[in-house]
């Protein structure tokens, strides 16, 4: 964290429970990570009705994992399929701007 960067101290409530951490990134983006959290767990206690949160932490940190995953995947995707557009582009303009025939 760079100096200019404050880290605010926030608290959420998720299942009935209050979490505190620090935060760099404001409040519109801890509202929507308790949001998301929120909906992550809700969407496990309705497959499996009686567990306790802390039940969820790994499902949960497996979850996120796998979203940064994906993202990281469809990112890599996204910019191989650029580069096999736009290269071929690049030298064609090269080849007109350099002259060669």
């Amino acid at each position: 964290m760079s100096e200019s960067e404050e880290a605010n101290s926030y608290t959420i409530d998720i299942n009935k429970k209050k979490y505190t951490f620090y935060c760099t990134d404001g409040d519109e983006h801890v509202l929507k990570l308790q949001k998301k959290l929120a909906e992550i767990i809700d969407a496990l206690s309705e497959q499996e009705p009686g567990h306790i949160l802390s039940n969820y932490a790994m499902k949960i940190a497996l979850l996120l994992a796998d979203e940064v995953i994906r993202g990281e995947t469809n990112r890599l995707d996204q910019e191989k399929e650029i580069d096999e557009t736009i290269r071929p582009m690049i030298y064609k303009l090269d080849a007109i701007l350099s002259g060669a025939p």
